[in-house]
């Protein structure tokens, strides 16, 4: 995992799936309970698994945004909108358009 996914993984972790950063900054809590950020990444990642970035979608969901996915010419594409302006983000993979569109919301990201 690069730089990049590492940081996307940590912000949607604690900004969209609101799990606390216990002990300083190696663990996380969870639902599951209590991990260290390494392990928990091997276990739960959006990035690479369809049925996590579900768990960001619903999520955002339930914090008031809207959702689209659409596929053109096999690029996907992920928006969250809540207020104007709404957040995307385009990969290659539905998973990755979902957490860039995710982590950009997070943080706030004017498009």
């Amino acid at each position: 995992m690069n730089v990049n996914e590492q940081e996307m993984l940590e912000s949607i972790t604690t900004k969209v799936m609101e799990w606390e950063v216990e002990d300083g900054s190696s663990w996380i809590k969870c639902p599951a309970g209590l991990f260290k950020k390494e392990h928990l990444f091997e276990l739960w990642n959006p990035l690479q698994n369809i049925t996590d970035a579900w768990r960001v979608v619903e999520k955002m969901i339930e914090s008031g945004y809207q959702f689209e996915l659409e596929c053109k010419l096999g690029e996907y594409y992920a928006r969250f909108s809540k207020e104007q302006p709404f957040q995307w983000g385009a990969a290659k993979s539905a998973t990755e358009a979902i957490c860039s569109a995710a982590y950009k919301a997070a943080r706030g990201y004017v498009q």
